[in-house]
């Protein structure tokens, strides 16, 4: 779709990885697509000493509808800067989830997360700074971590080992019965055919 007015620029900071994110991707709210993301560029946070992925887009308030009207109801002369930072203040937050699972491409979701009011904190360069929080993707990731860790602990050697000599003792007790014993069995297995015959005659 073609913008709808003037964009405002924003901001979010991922600690994640972003592979599959790449500049033109969607930046939707509850599905639909109101921006665009622009870059893409790895940043360095001396004071955590870890590498954020800084994502800057543009996010066209137009495309809100009645959403925006309502929020600049009660504001004069505010820009559409406002809309977003009211909507961050309500629990918005930016998420990345997949958008194809062939390709593995990335989108921006904006969603709200229940318990997570913040103000939005504006950018150096007058871009809305949008928090966020991990995406669908790093959560699947580390599930399956934790499943094949799981699954690496299991001692399935030791368990073919144990079944194999169970089977062999098994096996070698059944062989060392004697004659009247195994006469025995075979009349018990003919009393269960029997059994089962007359049963099956009932029904």
């Amino acid at each position: 779709a073609p913008p709808d007015g003037s964009a405002v620029p924003v901001r979010m900071s991922f600690d994640q990885t972003v592979r599959g994110l790449v500049p033109g991707a969607a930046i939707d709210l509850l599905g639909v697509e109101i921006g665009r993301v622009r870059s893409v560029t790895l940043d360095y946070d001396a004071q955590r000493k870890r590498f954020p992925v800084e994502v800057t887009g543009e996010v066209y308030p137009l495309r809100l509808g009645p959403v925006r009207s309502a929020l600049l109801r009660d504001v004069h002369n505010a820009g559409d800067a406002v809309v977003l930072e009211k909507l961050v203040a309500d629990g918005l937050r930016a998420q990345l989830r997949t958008g194809n699972l062939l390709t593995g491409q990335l989108y921006v979701a904006l969603d709200f997360v229940p318990g997570r009011a913040r103000l939005a904190a504006p950018a150096e360069d007058g871009a809305v700074r949008l928090p966020t929080v991990p995406g669908t993707l790093s959560e699947l990731q580390s599930q399956i971590a934790e499943i094949v860790q799981k699954v690496s602990k299991i001692p399935f050697d030791d368990i073919g080992r144990d079944l194999r000599s169970t089977l062999a003792s098994a096996s070698k007790a059944i062989n060392q019965l004697s004659p009247e014993a195994q006469k025995a069995l075979a009349e018990v297995q003919r009393t269960l055919q029997r059994t089962q015959a007359t049963l099956e005659s009932l029904e």
